[in-house]
């Protein structure tokens, strides 16, 4: 699942999920994640990965926006060659 700040995340492990794959790829939303994780008490039932999944096979970048405002990945045009 994507995980936004965890909150399905956490829900599931609360109604007794063993193992959620929680993946969240822009660095500020990763870290509010682990900490809500944490907090609620359910940082060992879900694993979190730092990255991005989708349908590209080139590396692609988030490219930082202010808070609150929407980010969308794009690929690089310094990683085209």
């Amino acid at each position: 699942m994507e995980a936004s700040i965890g909150e399905s995340a956490v829900l599931c492990a609360f109604r007794g999920a063993r193992r959620v794959v929680a993946v969240k790829p822009y660095p500020l939303s990763y870290s509010i994640l682990l900490q809500n994780l944490r907090l609620n008490g359910v940082s060992g039932a879900v694993v979190v990965v730092n990255a991005a999944v989708g349908g590209c096979d080139e590396d692609v970048r988030a490219w930082a926006r202010p808070l609150g405002a929407k980010y969308r990945f794009e690929v690089d045009p310094r990683d085209r060659s």
